[in-house]
């Protein structure tokens, strides 16, 4: 949890890390194989920069990690990192031996803000059932007069409402769905993501 938490934070401030050159000392195209699934592909790759005369190793090409379908657009990466190139790296100024090639806000990490998506719903719901229980009953009304009935919330409000819901949730799957549409592009399919997002865009759409 806290890694994730840690490789979350990454995502979000590096855009504003210093930049600092690197030596590729090491590259090629990692592959992977599972007995649930096709090979998956990585790009691997060591480099060492200096920061404040510190030199300091990092085998980080982004931050997002790990393996993925697509051997050949990895393969076009690789080779434009062959050993003894020297290239634009980017640091942690917190922790300068954090550092990556590529520090775009890696894609698949939004896939873990799903499960807070039902976690502030379920809180929402949680507020809304105690607030519930405080409210004042309603006066009993005099016999015979007339009764008039009103809405608990404005349609405006439940516009609204609808409508940061539907932002919010899409958000989340678009940039999963542009890596798939990305890796169909390259003659490739990961099925198990493919799988996993269906019902998120089926709802999103919805």
């Amino acid at each position: 949890m806290l890694a994730a938490l840690g490789s979350f934070r990454a995502g979000v401030t590096a855009g504003r890390w210093p930049e600092t050159t690197a030596t590729i000392e090491f590259s090629r195209v990692g592959a992977h194989h599972s007995s649930k699934g096709g090979p998956t592909y990585s790009i691997d790759v060591l480099f060492s920069y200096q920061v404040n005369g510190v030199t300091y190793r990092s085998s980080r090409y982004d931050l997002e990690g790990g393996s993925s379908s697509g051997a050949e657009d990895k393969q076009a990466v690789v080779e434009r990192l062959p050993p003894g190139a020297r290239v634009a790296c980017y640091y942690d100024p917190a922790n300068p031996g954090y550092a990556a090639l590529d520090r775009r806000f890696p894609s698949m990490m939004l896939l873990g803000l799903i499960p807070l998506f039902f976690f502030a719903t379920g809180v929402v719901g949680l507020a809304v059932c105690v607030a519930g229980l405080f409210r004042p009953a309603p006066q009993p009304e005099r016999a015979g007069s007339p009764r008039r009935l009103r809405p608990a919330s404005s349609r405006l409000a439940v516009f609204a409402f609808c409508v940061g819901i539907t932002i919010f949730w899409n958000a989340l799957i678009v940039m999963p769905l542009d890596h798939v549409i990305r890796t169909w592009r390259h003659g490739s399919l990961d099925l198990g993501l493919t799988a996993f997002l269906v019902p998120f865009v089926l709802v999103g759409s919805g």
